[in-house]
């Protein structure tokens, strides 16, 4: 959607009520190993945070990882777990026995939680997303219309989960998930779909960049938003 001035400014306002300063922004940990930050994407959905790192620190101890690596500075920095690597170790286990012995969660709506992380990490090795480095950085791309379509193949995932997976693995990019949606009509008093909300997310981000004079990071301005929201400023 186009975004007028006025509408920028009115989001530029708002957010500035709660960071005036780019030392506010808050910037979301990420993953080095791209394997986990599928299986957080998948358990993400309608969860509780604390749940969510519970059920990665049980993936984690049954692959037999020595620890969850925050996201690197540096893009080419080894991916010791990736998407491969996880399809490989789920590929002999179905989704009840990763349910109950692998993830110790059994959440889900019409299918269960862990099946869906089965599914996304075959279906992204399909597509040709093995490790981090291999995740469309942005829309434009050329890999990006193939990797979304990849992940949304995948009965259960939607686009606002792959935007997630994709700033878990250091992409610019927004979740407009409840939390951001539900700032979105606080401050403008309207209902947004996904992809208008990432429009919106987007310029925002462009306001202030502009207003501030430096270069702000999407995925920061979402995250800062995401724990305003929530009430974890």
């Amino acid at each position: 959607m186009d975004v007028d001035d006025t509408t920028r400014a009115a989001l530029a306002d708002a957010f500035e009520s709660f960071c005036p300063a780019p030392d506010g922004l808050q910037i979301p940990d990420g993953y080095r190993d791209s394997g986990l930050a599928v299986v957080d994407a998948v358990f993400s959905i309608q969860a509780r945070y604390e749940g969510v790192t519970r059920v990665v620190s049980s993936y984690a101890e049954w692959a037999d990882l020595t620890e969850i690596a925050p996201l690197p500075v540096e893009r080419d920095a080894p991916d010791h777990h990736d998407v491969s690597m996880l399809a490989n170790r789920l590929s002999a286990v179905s989704g009840e026995a990763a349910a109950n012995d692998v993830f110790d969660n059994r959440s889900g709506t019409h299918r269960l939680k862990a099946e869906l992380v089965i599914d996304a990490a075959q279906a992204l090795v399909a597509a040709g997303v093995r490790r981090r480095q291999d995740v469309a950085l942005t829309p434009n791309d050329e890999t990006y219309e193939t990797q979304k379509l990849a992940w949304t193949s995948v009965d259960g995932l939607g686009p606002v989960t792959f935007e997630y997976f994709r700033m878990l693995c250091g992409a610019e990019s927004s979740k407009p998930d409840v939390m951001v949606i539900a700032w979105l009509h606080e401050v403008l008093g309207q209902d947004f779909g996904w992809r208008d909300a990432l429009d919106l997310m987007s310029a925002l981000r462009d306001e202030l960049t502009r207003r501030w004079g430096v270069d702000v990071s999407l995925r920061a301005v979402d995250h800062t938003v995401w724990r305003h929201q929530s009430g974890r400023a």
